[in-house]
């Protein structure tokens, strides 16, 4: 059967994949950015080598993550010019997750733009450089972290997307068997499971108000990894055990969170996750800031997934008596 012209969006499918292969591109080269920074530290202030400190660890994650990131949107962008079914549900997602972390970032920013500008320099800076470089850091901010992910998330939500990917890749595949927000939602605990190794890299762990260490982190570490993947897989199949145990998992997250930053304090996690004395000198100039942001996002976090959840439950089979079937659910299984 042939798609009519008016449906037909291959040439917005090519242009979308070819955003993503150069976003990877973009993301691959933060990555070696993040590597190669003990050597720009050195290289840009010589004389201030000794004083400069780079974590190591925190760098080699970061750009662990930028790696990461950058093979998914290689994934997804040759998938995209090959109009393959599963790419819109897996951009969707991941163009969500990108903006939704954009959009907490740019808040922080507000929040502690006129501090960090300030914190930069020994001298305060001229009136007008200071706000050229409150204007750059904004709007490199807001394309990389807001614009761009937008342009995937309302690119990929067109239906008319949907049925070219379904007419040049007519067979079901994995992503067709689980509803796109439910996916979303196993994809994240699967994301959860991948990223354990990198957490665990620095040895301690927050818990309900306490930094744990050594073994007990290690286990706590290979028990939240299980207990991601059993989650994956539970909300994948859409077992009401895997929406209850979601409903927990990520309230008990948020409230041990929360009372590790009341207790400790944002730069008392980052001491004991080892960051240099340089770089916890100059957090705790920022640190009411990052208290304050910290509680207020940890609650919007869990607030969020709760509400989430409660909207999904019906698709695990946990409505209240005299629920109807959600349309939205039903209508995405059938896609």
């Amino acid at each position: 059967m042939t798609l009519p012209k008016k449906h037909d969006r291959s040439r917005s499918l090519t242009l979308l994949g070819l955003l993503a292969l150069i976003s990877s591109a973009g993301s691959g080269l933060l990555a070696l950015l993040m590597l190669a920074s003990p050597w720009l530290a050195s290289t840009v202030a010589p004389d201030e080598a000794a004083t400069v400190q780079i974590d190591m660890r925190s760098a080699a994650i970061q750009a662990f993550l930028f790696l990461s990131a950058a093979a998914a949107l290689a994934l997804m962008g040759f998938g995209s010019l090959r109009f393959r079914r599963w790419v819109r549900p897996l951009m969707l997602v991941f163009a969500w997750t990108w903006l939704l972390t954009g959009l907490a970032v740019m808040a922080f920013l507000f929040a502690s733009l006129e501090t960090i500008v300030a914190a930069s320099s020994a001298e305060p800076l001229p009136p007008a450089m200071a706000m050229f470089v409150k204007a750059f850091v904004v709007t490199v901010m807001a394309v990389g972290w807001v614009l761009l992910p937008l342009v995937f998330v309302l690119g990929y939500t067109s239906k008319k997307i949907a049925e070219t990917c379904a007419h040049h890749h007519p067979s079901p595949c994995w992503t067709d068997r689980c509803p796109t927000p439910v996916l979303g939602l196993s994809l994240g605990f699967a994301a959860g499971a991948y990223l354990a190794p990198v957490g665990a890299v620095y040895g301690v762990v927050p818990f309900f108000g306490w930094m744990l260490g050594g073994t007990p982190a290690l286990l706590l570490h290979i028990a939240g990894a299980a207990t991601c993947l059993y989650l994956a897989w539970a909300t994948y199949r859409r077992r009401p055990d895997g929406w209850w145990g979601s409903l927990l998992l990520l309230t008990l997250l948020g409230v041990s969170v929360a009372l590790t930053l009341l207790r400790v304090g944002a730069t008392g996690m980052y001491a004991a996750f080892g960051y240099p004395e340089a770089q916890l000198e100059a957090l705790r100039g920022i640190e009411p800031v990052l208290n304050r942001f910290g509680l207020w996002m940890t609650a919007a976090m869990t607030a969020g997934s709760a509400l989430y959840l409660w909207v999904l439950r019906k698709g695990f089979g946990v409505g209240l008596p005299g629920d109807r079937p959600d349309p939205l659910i039903a209508r995405d299984s059938r896609v």
